[in-house]
C-alpha cells in the first residue's frame, strides 16, 4: 500500500520543496532587490529627501508579477524650506491606487543585471509638482549650456539595462502648486501609452540622459479650469502629446468670459477689454523636450493655429483704469514669464471682431477682419538669441469688413532698446460705406458715398512717436454728421455741418480729376504710453488718412515739400472730439 503512494508522495514533496525554495528565493533574493529599487535607491539618490511607502507589495513568482497597493512617493518639506539651494528646485509628490508589473525575466533579472517588463499598468496616479523656485529672469537662459539628467543612474546599482514593452497610465491627475497660491493649477483625466521603452548607458548618452521609446502618446480629454481672477474659463476638448515625434496637438481650445459683454467691465470696476477666443486646432512641432524638462523653456520649431476666432468688446462709458505704461512689442515679449523661442508661426483662417460702446452712443460700433492668414518668424524672449540682431517678421493677409483685401508686413528688431518696429500695408478696393458701423456709433459720422481704390502705407514707430507716409486713393467721398440724440434723422445744424465738412474740409477725390495730384498723407503721431500698441498704430494711420482727405499734413506726389501750416481745427469742432480706439 505504501509502495503504491510512494511515487506521488515523492512528487508532491518535491513540488512543495520547490515551491518553498521558490518562496525563499523570492523572499531572500528577489523581494529585497525590488524593495531596494523602489525604496532605498530613491532615498539614496535624493540624499534622504524622498521616501517611498506602500501598503502592500505582492510578489507572484508563478505569474511573474509584482503588484503594489497605495504607492506613495513623498519628500521632506522641512529640508526644502531650510536649504536655499534646495528651495531653487521643483519637488514632486506621487500617489497611486496600485500598479502592476508583469516581468519577462523574473528569475534571471538579478544575476543577469537585466530587467525586462512585459507590461506595466499604473492606475489613477496623482502627481503634484511643488514649485519652490524663486522668480528668475527667463531671458537669461543659456542655450549653449546643457544641464544633464541621467536616467541610467537610477537603475545602475541593480541593473545594467531596463526594457519596458508596454506602459499604460490610466486616469492620471497633475497639479502644479506654488507657495501662497490660493488655487493651484490642475489637470485630470490624463491617459498615456508608452511602448518599447529602454534605459541603458548607451541610450541615455544619446538622449541627453533620458530613456528612449518607440511610441509615446499622452492624451487628455475634456479639461477645464479657471483663470486666477476667476474672470475666464478655459476649455480643452482634447490634447495629444507625442514626445517621440516631438509633437503636441490641441483640439477645441476656448477662452470664455464668465460675465456678459456689459456685465464684464462692471465686475472689474473700470474699462477693460473683454476677450473671447475659440481655436479649432493648434499643432506644435519639433518641441525640444530636453529644455522643456530641464529648464522649463519652450523651444519650438513650428506652431500651426487653425481657425482662431477672437472677439473683443470694450465698454468705454466706464471710468478709466489706473494709468500705467503699456509695453511695445519687444517689452511684451520680455514680460512673458516662460523662456521661449519659436522659429515659425502659422495662423490659418482666423477671424477678429472688435466692438466698443462710447458715451452718448445708442449701441456699440465695431470692425471685423476675416480670412486672416499669418506667417511669423523668429519669435523669442531669450536674450542670447535677441542679442544677435535677430529680426522678428510677420506677413499678414486678411479681409477688412468683408470687403477690402489687406496685406501687412511687420519687422521688429528684437534687440532694439527703443521699441523700434516697422509696419507696412496695402489695402485694395473698399466701399467706404462699409466702415459706417464703427463711425456711426463711435464718431457720430456716416459715409454717404465713397470708393477707395488703394490704401498703402509705410510707417516706422518707437517708444516716442511714429513717422511715415500714406497713399490713399479714393473717389466721390461724402460724409454726414449725425445727431447724437437722433442719429437716424439728424437736425438742421448737423446737416449744415455736413455740408461744411464736405465743401471746406474733406476733399471729395484723391487725386482730384487731374486738377490736383495724389495727396500723400504724412503719418506723424506722438505716442501716448498709457494706450495700447493697437491704439498707437490706429492713431498713426489716422494721421495719414487725415492728410490724404485734406484735413491733416500732406504733400504732393509730384514733389515732396515741407508740410504747410496745420489747417484750423474745423474737423475737431465738427466731430466734437477725436475717437479713441484701443
Amino acid at each position: 500500500m505504501l509502495k503504491r503512494f510512494k511515487v506521488p508522495l515523492i512528487v508532491i514533496s518535491g513540488l512543495l520543496l520547490l515551491l518553498l525554495s521558490l518562496h525563499l528565493i523570492v523572499y531572500v533574493w528577489i523581494t529585497p532587490v525590488i524593495e531596494a529599487l523602489f525604496s532605498e535607491s530613491v532615498s539614496y539618490y535624493s540624499s534622504g529627501t524622498y521616501a517611498v511607502t506602500y501598503d502592500q507589495m505582492q510578489v507572484k513568482p508563478i505569474q511573474q508579477k509584482v503588484v503594489f497597493s497605495n504607492f506613495h512617493l513623498s519628500f521632506d518639506s522641512s529640508k526644502v524650506q531650510q536649504s536655499d539651494s534646495l528651495s531653487q528646485k521643483k519637488w514632486v509628490e506621487l500617489e497611486l491606487d496600485n500598479f502592476e508589473i508583469a516581468l519577462d525575466n523574473f528569475w534571471t533579472m538579478v544575476p543577469g543585471r537585466y530587467l525586462k517588463i512585459n507590461q506595466l499598468i499604473v492606475n489613477h496616479p496623482r502627481l503634484k509638482v511643488y514649485d519652490f523656485s524663486k522668480e528668475k529672469q527667463v531671458q537669461k537662459l543659456n542655450l549653449e549650456t546643457i544641464s544633464r539628467f541621467d536616467a541610467h543612474q537610477l537603475i545602475a546599482p541593480y541593473f545594467d539595462s531596463l526594457d519596458v514593452v508596454s506602459l499604460s497610465i490610466q486616469k492620471a491627475r497633475l497639479s502644479w502648486i506654488k507657495p501662497q497660491q490660493t488655487s493651484p493649477f490642475g489637470l485630470g483625466g490624463i491617459n498615456a501609452v508608452i511602448r518599447d521603452l529602454r534605459i541603458d548607458s548607451t541610450t541615455v548618452n544619446q538622449n541627453y540622459g533620458y530613456p528612449h521609446a518607440e511610441q509615446f502618446e499622452v492624451r487628455l480629454s475634456d479639461a477645464s479650469f479657471f483663470s486666477k481672477d476667476s474672470l475666464y474659463a478655459f476649455q480643452l476638448d482634447e490634447v495629444v502629446a507625442d514626445p517621440v515625434q516631438q509633437q503636441l496637438r490641441v483640439k477645441g481650445f476656448s477662452l470664455k468670459p464668465r460675465h456678459s459683454v456689459y456685465q464684464f467691465s462692471h465686475a472689474v470696476g473700470h474699462q477693460v477689454s473683454r476677450v473671447e477666443l475659440k481655436v479649432h486646432e493648434v499643432n506644435f512641432q519639433n518641441i525640444d523636450l530636453h529644455y522643456l524638462v530641464s529648464e522649463q523653456a519652450f523651444l519650438v520649431g513650428k506652431i500651426q493655429v487653425k481657425q482662431p476666432e477672437l472677439s473683443v468688446f470694450k465698454d468705454k462709458r466706464l471710468a478709466l483704469p489706473k494709468a500705467s505704461t503699456k509695453p511695445l512689442l519687444q517689452e511684451t515679449l520680455r514680460s512673458i514669464p516662460v523662456a521661449f523661442c519659436l522659429d515659425t508661426l502659422q495662423l490659418q483662417q482666423g477671424r477678429i471682431r472688435y466692438q466698443e460702446h462710447v458715451d452718448e452712443a445708442a449701441s456699440a460700433g465695431g470692425i471685423h477682419f476675416d480670412k486672416i492668414f499669418v506667417s511669423g518668424y523668429n519669435i523669442t524672449n531669450v536674450d542670447s538669441l535677441r542679442q544677435k540682431e535677430l529680426l522678428m517678421e510677420a506677413d499678414i493677409n486678411t479681409t477688412f469688413m468683408g470687403e477690402g483685401l489687406l496685406e501687412l508686413n511687420l519687422d521688429v528688431p528684437l534687440n532694439d532698446p527703443e521699441g523700434y518696429h516697422r509696419l507696412q500695408g496695402e489695402m485694395k478696393a473698399l466701399p467706404l460705406e462699409s466702415v459706417n458701423n464703427m463711425l456711426e456709433n463711435t464718431a457720430f459720422a456716416s459715409v454717404e458715398s465713397g470708393q477707395a481704390y488703394t490704401l498703402k502705407f509705410d510707417m516706422q514707430l518707437n517708444n516716442q512717436r511714429s513717422v511715415g507716409n500714406m497713399q490713399f486713393a479714393y473717389r466721390d467721398l461724402k460724409i454726414r454728421l449725425l445727431d447724437k440724440e437722433n442719429p437716424a434723422k439728424g437736425n438742421l445744424k448737423q446737416q449744415l455741418h455736413s455740408l461744411l465738412a464736405n465743401w471746406l474740409v474733406v476733399k471729395t477725390n484723391n487725386p482730384d480729376n487731374g486738377r490736383e495730384p495724389l495727396r500723400i498723407g504724412e503719418i506723424s503721431f506722438e505716442r501716448n504710453p498709457e494706450k495700447s500698441i493697437f491704439n498707437f498704430w490706429w492713431k498713426s494711420l489716422l494721421s495719414g488718412i487725415k492728410g490724404s482727405v485734406g484735413i491733416g499734413e500732406h504733400h504732393s506726389s509730384a514733389t515732396v515739400k515741407e508740410s504747410e501750416e496745420k489747417k484750423p481745427g474745423l474737423f475737431k469742432r465738427l466731430f466734437q472730439k477725436e475717437t479713441e480706439s484701443e
